[in-house]
């Protein structure tokens, strides 16, 4: 973060998560995209979070100044994935007819086997490399990696079985042994923009995004009309903070495609970034525009509408993309800002309610839900949402100075001054 008390990094298990820099504590996961992120960046202010993933999306997340961490639920997507196939597995009655096809299979592979152990080296090599395409295909990279293996083997010369085996390499998430495969494959052919693309891809992924740069030039220098080479030389320029560079390489690959959907909503996010929401608006009305279902762009947009302070337009995009997705908190969480900010506290109650039912760790909605409580005058609610704020972040200092303004409120004068004491050794 700008004040250097926050670190943010992208993770592989689809995540967002914040750590403390002073301590090195885990302070809080964000979850919402549907692959691995790859790049995160803070505003400038610093009250803002903006994440990218290889869903090819841009999350947008709030982290106001006096709340400086938020605690969200941690829910494992591999392990439910897991539970869900075990349970499957374990609910399966295997039919007869199964095994006669598990049967078939392995005399066929067997047979296969034997016939590549009669064929010449370069033929064996080739078929072991359409074999491994088939498993790749199928989403069975071990096995497609042991035959790109046998046919590098065969065959050390073979550019082609490099670049399968590091695109198998990378959908497993070994970007070290992606990076290897792809750098053999450039020395083999020097002019081969798409093994420097996905070279860039497995930097950016491991967060070394001054070599995705440099593969990403690279493959724009051999291919100046790749619209994705620019748009990912963009989000590398992006998680830098090079927000400029980044608005650039997203323009240049509109250019290039004209209806490309999330080069319109990353170049709107990075406008934002720089505080210029009129043309984030122009983007995020662009992304709509092409994909009307897009419910981040609505939310990008009703974000910056909020911003802008047109509370109106902020509640229309957040309910549009609510209706586009209903579980999604962080909509809910913007339009009760939005009719918190309009006075409208019983509407902004509901939707920070709705927004904690979806994320029972959502610490700036019990915040904020505290706050209209506390301007309606209902102390005893107010109370109990800072006592979760305090629960989740017992360092929050805000937390404990609102609580005891609605003790003084009640007249509970001795749990007032404990809690403004409190707020002052916080903040001190």
């Amino acid at each position: 973060s700008p004040d250097g008390t926050l670190l943010a990094t992208g993770s592989d298990d689809n995540t967002v998560r914040l750590w403390d820099v002073s301590t090195g504590r885990e302070l809080q996961v964000l979850s919402g995209h549907g692959k691995s992120v790859c790049l995160v960046a803070f505003s400038l202010d610093g009250t803002l979070l903006a994440s990218g993933s290889k869903d090819k999306t841009v999350r947008l997340w709030e982290i106001p100044e006096n709340v400086r961490t938020e605690y969200i639920q941690r829910v494992s997507i591999a392990r439910r994935n897991w539970n869900e196939w075990t349970e499957a597995i374990k609910s399966q009655k295997e039919s007869e007819a199964e095994k006669e096809r598990i049967q078939g299979e392995k005399e066929s592979l067997e047979r296969k086997q034997k016939e590549l152990a009669a064929e010449p080296k370069s033929e064996q090599a080739e078929a072991y490399r359409r074999r491994g395409d088939d498993y790749a295909e199928k989403g069975d990279y071990d096995r497609a990696i042991a035959d790109y293996t046998a046919a590098i083997q065969l065959n050390p010369d073979d550019a082609d079985a490099y670049y399968t085996r590091g695109n198998a390499y990378f959908s497993k998430g070994d970007y070290d042994r992606a990076i290897a495969d792809y750098t053999a494959v450039i020395r083999l052919n020097l002019d081969d923009a798409n093994a420097y693309y996905n070279r860039g891809e497995a930097y950016f992924c491991k967060g070394d995004y001054d070599r995705a740069i440099a593969d990403y030039t690279a493959a724009i220098r051999l291919n100046p009309d790749d619209a994705d080479a620019y748009y990912t030389r963009g989000n590398a320029y992006f998680s830098k903070g090079d927000y400029d560079h980044a608005i650039e390489d997203f323009t240049a690959a509109i250019r290039l495609n004209p209806d490309y959907v999330n080069a319109y909503n990353n170049r709107g996010v990075a406008y934002f970034c720089k505080g210029d929401y009129d043309r984030a608006i122009a983007d995020s009305t662009a992304a709509i525009r092409l994909n009307p279902d897009d419910a981040n762009a609505y939310g990008l947009r009703g974000n910056v509408y909020f911003s802008k302070g047109d509370y109106d337009r902020a509640i229309g995009d957040s309910t549009a993309a609510i209706r586009l997705n209903p579980d999604d908190a962080d909509a809910y969480y913007t339009r009760g800002n939005a009719y918190f900010s309009k006075g409208d506290y019983d509407h902004a109650i509901e939707d920070f309610t709705a927004a904690i039912r979806l994320n029972p760790d959502y610490v700036n909605a019990y915040n904020n839900r505290g706050v209209a409580y506390f301007c309606k005058g209902d102390y005893d609610r107010a109370i109990a949402d800072y006592t979760a704020v305090i629960r989740l972040n017992p360092e929050n200092a805000n937390a404990y100075h609102i609580r005891g303004a609605a003790y003084a409120g009640k007249g509970w004068i001795t749990e007032a001054e404990k809690d403004l004491k409190k707020a002052r050794e916080l903040k001190n």
